[in-house]
This record gives structure tokens, C-alpha cells and sequence, in this order.
């Protein structure tokens, strides 16, 4: 590992790991909203859920285990693979932007920011950036600031239905005989955000440690159990139904580098806040 410069953020030199960690984590977690597309498709009707006996199919599904339900006539499974075809081409091109994004602000960030010594405390991450935008007009720092702005409202608009559309369907899966109402849920979960965010502005804890923990439990250890829940899924399919086998190995070549992201993060956080390791 190369030695950091003077000027870096004493917390990076000590913790290198966990901020490399969190970095990966921050890249990859917007994929998390993914997690709703099951929901979103269900809720517009498309393929299976549009099927006029789709809640008598729904119970089979939460009460059996093997996945039954589906038709095995190639025709009907060629038209259900086209049905989902939007899906994989906006999953894969949302893949692809963010490869680009991701390149294009580490080598802004290395270009731009790393020879003004920019060490990110608390909040000025959100202001540093500015810099990056200058340096191509001036005028581009309120666009920047405005889509900011847009971003961070859209992310409190939209993390509420988030939650609680995919709290409302494991609770459903989980406990099938019991109805889980989808507004009760979201008001609980507007209000626990309510009452943990004037916590931890009261509390005035650190905006490292808020970020390392957000970044452990909502990305790299989240999105480690999603991956590992997809590939367990993709197995119980119909054979017919399976990701092909390039895909099948890249996602599990992901999972396994997940898991590992997710154990760094996991125990660098440990020895961080309880002095272990």
C-alpha cells in the first residue's frame, strides 16, 4: 500500500482498510435499489403478476418451498423471458453508467482535488466536488449544487417507500397467514427515521463513523446477503428459467469479492469502535 501523504485524514491512515471499505461501498450501494424491482413489477402488473389467480399463486409460493408455479411450455417461457427484457437492459445499462461515473470521479478526484489537498472533513465532501465542475466552467458549480440538492431530496423522498414495500414483502413471505398493511409499515418507518436522525444530530456523532456504519449495514453487507439470496433463488428456478452460465459465474465471482468487502468493512468497524483486532 502506497504512504499517504501528510495532509490525509488521520482516521484514513489509521483504518486504510475500512476507508477502502466504505469507498467500495458507496460505489456499489446504489445497486440497492434494485431490491424493489420485484415490488414495482408486481405493483404494474407485469408477467406472472398480472395472472388472474396470482394471489392463490402467491400463497402456494410462500407456504412450499419448490417453485412449481411456473409454465414450462417453451413458447410461454420464451414470452416471459421478453417480458422481463426491459429489466435486464436497464440493470445492465445502470451497471455500465456506473462504471463510467465511478472512473470519471476517481480520476477527476486524482487530477483535480488530490493536488488541492482536499481531505473531506464531515460534510465538505458534498462542497469539494465543486472544484471538478469549475475546472471544466464556472458556472457548472450550480448546476452541481442544484443536482445535489435534487439528489438528496429524491433519496429522503424515496427511502421511506423503499423500506417499507421490502419490509412489507419479507414480512409476507416470512409470516404468509398474517396481512401486513404496506401504509402502517411506511408510517413506522418514517418514524424511526424521524426519531435516529434527531439522535444522531444530537448526539453529534462523527461523519466518518456515520458513514463506515451506513456504508457496512446498507451496502457491503446488504448487498452481500442479496447476492447470496439471488444465487440460492436462481437455483431453485425451473432449469429453463436459470441465468445462463457467464452471467451465473460473474455473479458468483461477485459474491465472493461482496463477501470479502463485506468482512473488511465488518471487522475494521469492529476494531475501530471496541479497539479489537
Amino acid at each position: 500500500m502506497p504512504e499517504f501523504p501528510e495532509w490525509a485524514p488521520q482516521d484514513a491512515v489509521q483504518n486504510p482498510l475500512l476507508t477502502m471499505a466504505t469507498a467500495f461501498a458507496y460505489v456499489g450501494g446504489s445497486v440497492m435499489g434494485y431490491i424493489v424491482y420485484a415490488n414495482w413489477v408486481g405493483i404494474h402488473r407485469w408477467g406472472m403478476t398480472g395472472h388472474q389467480n396470482i394471489e392463490a399463486i402467491q400463497r402456494h409460493a410462500f407456504t412450499h418451498d419448490k417453485i412449481d408455479y411456473l409454465p414450462d411450455d417453451p413458447e410461454q417461457v420464451s414470452r416471459l423471458r421478453k417480458i422481463v427484457a426491459p429489466l435486464r437492459w436497464d440493470v445492465g445499462m445502470g451497471a455500465v453508467v456506473l462504471f463510467i461515473v465511478t472512473g470519471a470521479f476517481m480520476l477527476s478526484g486524482a487530477a483535480v482535488l488530490y493536488p488541492l489537498q482536499s481531505e473531506f472533513k464531515g460534510w465538505s465532501l458534498l462542497t469539494e466536488q465543486r472544484h471538478v465542475w469549475s475546472n471544466i466552467h464556472g458556472s457548472l458549480i450550480w448546476v452541481y449544487y442544484i443536482c445535489i440538492i435534487a439528489a438528496l431530496w429524491g433519496t429522503l423522498q424515496a427511502l421511506p417507500e423503499i423500506y417499507a414495500r421490502v419490509s412489507q414483502e419479507f414480512f409476507q413471505a416470512i409470516w404468509p397467514n398474517r396481512e401486513w398493511d404496506y401504509d402502517k409499515i411506511r408510517r413506522y418507518v418514517c418514524v424511526y427515521i424521524f426519531i435516529t436522525t434527531f439522535v444522531i444530530v444530537w448526539l453529534n456523532i462523527p461523519f466518518d463513523i456515520l458513514t463506515q456504519i451506513a456504508g457496512f449495514i446498507l451496502a457491503n453487507l446488504s448487498i452481500a446477503l442479496m447476492m447470496l439470496g439471488a444465487l440460492y433463488l436462481n437455483f431453485k428456478l425451473p432449469a429453463v428459467y436459470r441465468t445462463r452460465w457467464p452471467m451465473l459465474l460473474g455473479a458468483i465471482v461477485s459474491a465472493v469479492i461482496l463477501m470479502v468487502f463485506a468482512g473488511i468493512s465488518g471487522w475494521g468497524l469492529i476494531g475501530k469502535l471496541f479497539g479489537v483486532g
